[in-house]
């Protein structure tokens, strides 16, 4: 787990588990990645405990903020790229994310989630039908807009998704201000 407010430059250097999926980083508030590189072990199975990053606020009242993630590489992952919920003003650009079990970035209930300038690659073999590039949701199927708010005002721009071949490069369940340029 990577305390709040801490900034990780990592050019050059590999955070990794490439025996048993897990998750390999879970963050906090305030937290700045730069040009880390970090490995799972593989996709060849969607295992829904192989997350690269982690960012889980606790609930609608209590999001995660101001999340940088840049110039880095997450790669052979079991189930999530970066898995986000109940965040809030996340950029992810220049990032390459590829050969990930189900979703290469998978955001639910959140605010201002940028991703520009990245690739994203081989999202396969999928889960229950279904495999993604990136996608913006909620973070329930619950009626209760509240508890389990709709993510809104992100984006993903100029990227390169490809190799999706279950589902979707790009998508959005009932997002706000949801925006797709130059991909």
């Amino acid at each position: 787990k990577v305390p709040e407010n801490t900034t990780i430059i990592g050019y050059g250097s590999k955070i990794y588990n490439d025996k048993q999926h897990t998750t390999l980083l879970t963050i906090g508030s305030g937290v700045k990645i730069y040009g880390l590189e970090i490995q799972g072990a593989g996709n060849k199975d969607a295992n829904v405990k192989g997350i690269g990053i982690n960012i889980a606020g606790a609930d609608s009242a209590n999001y995660i903020k101001n999340i940088v993630i840049q110039d880095s590489f997450i790669h052979d992952i079991g189930f999530f790229g970066i898995k986000a919920d109940f965040a809030d003003n996340v950029t992810v650009i220049n990032t390459k994310v590829e050969n990930i079990g189900y979703a290469g970035i998978g955001a639910m209930s959140v605010s201002k989630f940028h991703v520009d300038k990245s690739h994203i690659k081989n999202i396969t073999p999928g889960h229950n039908g279904n495999a993604y590039g990136v996608y913006f949701s909620r973070k329930a199927r619950q009626s209760d807009l509240e508890k389990h708010p709709l993510s809104k005002d992100s984006s993903v721009t100029n990227s390169t998704i490809e190799d999706v071949p279950l589902w979707e490069a790009l998508d959005t369940h009932g997002g706000v201000n949801i925006t797709f340029n130059y991909n």
